[in-house]
């Protein structure tokens, strides 16, 4: 490989390798390494170093992941130097390195393990992007600061980024001071409750009285998450005091954003708290004179009663069944009582059903069909909350209304059936089987065939073997056979839970010999898909090798890649649930040297080449490993367009060449041709 000579302007002789750039140009070059991947982020490094085109910097900018990566720990500090350069630079530049710090945090700390100098280096480029007087580059640098506290201890967040957005807080610029304010409160988490009482808290209750309307407003926001985090009575008490100077601020956009976060302090305060502050703030919310309020008071009633400790006031549910009726602002009142009904149903408990069902017929009967489906959606959890006797005799009159309603009530209520039916009696489940075999038969929407091919498996638990056999295996069977791809696919694994059930109880013959049929050479490739998939819930079964076991072998020799996707599939859920007999590892071990990538990801979980491998990380393991003749010779790509050759004088490769194995179109033939092996567009000559 030829080598590049130059000369910096200190006399030093430095190299760079022409396979890994351009050419070198003029400029001063670092000394070469002999990592090339080390040699190629110095370069860039020294690029950037002489570059006048804002446009370049910025490229070079958005790369520092992975020039991070390429320079590995051993040479981070080149990097140190030029990212304290960018914060002088364009706000642009300044912008982008904002965004790109948080990912060299997690670099450093993740992937390098180096906390302690991430703390020493890359905390003072934070520091002084937040000093910076252009407010885009301060967006970005406050955004950043929040990332890059989950990275850091909770002290740590404490000692170095709280004292940061504290100096900022009191700036005179507005937008720097709401910016902070706004990066604070999101801060709140990673910080201990000591410091949040000693420094957060003090600081939002000196905020508090300013006369910036958005800063009292900011406050409003952070104050509920502080009670979530501040532990003593004192320093409550003391948030109680500034919270009721806020919901009674004359301007109602503060009082807004005391609403809109109320909840939260309702999930973060006692009982005593709750009865004493809380409750009567939410109150007084809730009859302000400004509509605005009233409405945003509405949208939190139900987390509120959900989070509610003390006994639900009767105002409260009152207006929870009101809202059900609401006829104004129908969608979005609406929407939020359906959103919220399981959790104020389990929060006031199912004796509270003849209280809370009128809300439900209320969504059911007269709600748009989003608000419907929300409710729908939930439906076997307000079955667990009702518990069996009462989720059947009051839950399935309604579920059986809308699915004999039109395409779309079925739609919306079809998606939940398998949970539904896994709430209520067995007795009351057998009704439920004329809609499941009248539905997989509806041609006009194949979405809610798909519903019902989705759902066969869980069907097939919640029935008894003979229902299963004479009513299920004919709606899987057909479904099975659809046109569309999609519902095939689905399907098969329902029919592979219903084999399964038949292999285990030994009934049905008859069944078991159709399956058997969709495996034969004569099958066309989409029932023998079909049986592939299938077999993916029959691997488990310790019986499969002495039924199936044949059929399925045959099939994973098949020159089909995508039929020997499908068995690999279910070759790696067998050794998932550790089948580990001689049948499943030989189909194992033979997926793992198959000559298709995809095939071999099945059941490896890796890909062990990534369409070229110029596209791996240069010093990753994996391409070290891949960068060794013998192993990138057995993964051939239409990227890797060159020849590879090997030399016979040095025995110890040429023996682990032997032992390697060629691929042919229907698997892999353990022999070597020792004249010349093609190989999609690669030649391996020996």
């Amino acid at each position: 490989m030829d080598l590049g000579r130059f000369s910096t302007p200190s006399g030093e002789v430095s190299f760079l390798d022409k396979d890994d750039i351009s050419g070198p140009g003029r400029e001063n070059y670092v000394k070469r390494t002999g990592d090339k991947s080390v040699d190629y982020a110095l370069f860039k490094i020294s690029q950037f170093s002489s570059s006048t085109e804002p446009s370049e910097r910025i490229k070079f900018t958005k790369e520092l992941e992975e020039l991070s990566l390429q320079l590995g720990s051993r040479n981070l500090s080149s990097l140190i130097h030029v990212l304290h350069k960018l914060t002088e630079d364009t706000i642009e530049v300044k912008t982008e390195l904002a965004t790109q710090l948080p990912l060299l945090f997690r670099v450093v700390i993740k992937e390098f393990n180096m906390y302690s100098e991430t703390i020493d280096n890359l905390l003072p480029i934070l520091d002084k992007l937040l000093d910076d007087k252009n407010q885009e580059v301060i967006r970005a640098a406050c955004e950043a600061t929040v990332s890059i506290a989950n990275f850091l201890t909770n002290e740590d967040c404490a000692t170095w980024l709280l004292t940061m957005i504290l100096r900022i807080l009191h700036d005179e610029e507005e937008d720097t001071k709401l910016k902070a304010l706004g990066t604070l409160k999101e801060l709140i988490s990673n910080i201990s409750p000591d410091f949040c009482e000693c420094f957060v808290a003090k600081e939002a209750m000196l905020l508090s009285s300013e006369t910036i309307v958005k800063v009292r407003k900011s406050v409003a926001e952070c104050i509920p998450k502080l009670t979530k985090r501040v532990s003593s009575q004192e320093g409550i008490e003391k948030l109680m005091k500034v919270f009721d100077e806020l919901t009674k601020d004359n301007m109602w956009g503060v009082r807004k954003a005391c609403v809109e976060n109320i909840s939260e302090m309702f999930e973060g305060l006692n009982e005593v708290l709750q009865e004493k502050y809380v409750l009567p703030f939410y109150e007084t919310l809730l009859n302000d004179k400004s509509n605005s309020v009233r409405q945003s008071g509405l949208m939190q009633i139900g987390p509120c009663i959900h989070n509610c400790k003390v006994k639900v006031p009767d105002f409260l549910i009152n207006l929870y069944i009101e809202m059900s009726r609401n006829t104004s602002n129908k969608g979005e009142i609406q929407y939020h009582v359906a959103y919220y009904f399981p959790g104020v149903l389990q929060r006031l408990g199912k004796s509270s059903w003849n209280t809370l069902s009128p809300v439900y017929n209320n969504i059911i009967d007269e709600s748009d069909a989003k608000t419907k489906k929300c409710l729908i959606s939930s439906i076997h959890e307000i079955g667990k909350i009702l518990e069996l006797d009462l989720a059947t005799n009051e839950l399935v009159p309604i579920y059986e209304r809308i699915l004999s309603e039109s395409i779309m009530s079925k739609q919306l209520v079809l998606p939940v059936l398998s949970k539904f039916l896994g709430i209520i009696h067995q007795e009351a489940r057998q009704n439920f089987l004329k809609y499941i075999k009248s539905m997989y038969k509806i041609t006009v929407s194949w979405r809610i065939r798909l519903m019902v091919a989705e759902q066969l498996e869980d069907f097939a638990e919640l029935f008894d073997t003979n229902t299963v056999i004479t009513e299920l295996y004919p709606v899987a069977s057909a479904l099975a056979d659809d046109k569309i791809a999609k519902i095939r696919e689905k399907s098969a694994l329902g029919l592979g839970k219903i084999i399964n059930i038949l292999i285990s109880c030994g009934s049905s013959s008859e069944i078991l010999q159709q399956f058997h049929n969709l495996s034969q050479q004569s099958s066309t490739i989409y029932k023998k898909q079909v049986f592939a998939l299938a077999c993916q819930s029959l691997s488990t079964n310790p019986i499969f090798p002495s039924v199936l076991g044949n059929e399925f072998r045959a099939l994973c020799d098949d020159k089909s890649p995508n039929l020997r996707i499908c068995c690999a599939k279910a070759v790696k859920k067998a050794r998932e649930n550790n089948r580990n007999e001689n049948y499943w590892t030989s189909l194992f071990d033979k997926f793992s040297l198959d000559y298709d990538a995809d095939v071999r990801y099945e059941v490896t979980g890796k890909y062990d080449i990534k369409r070229g491998i110029h596209k791996l990380r240069p010093n990753s393991q994996k391409a070290s490993e891949l960068m060794l003749p013998m192993v990138r010779a057995l993964f051939p790509d239409d990227d890797l367009q060159e020849v590879i050759t090997f030399s016979l004088s040095e025995k110890c490769e040429f023996d682990m060449i032997k032992k390697s194995i060629t691929p042919s179109m229907n698997g892999l033939v353990h022999e070597v041709v020792l004249n010349s092996v093609q190989k999609s567009k690669m030649l391996i000559d020996f």
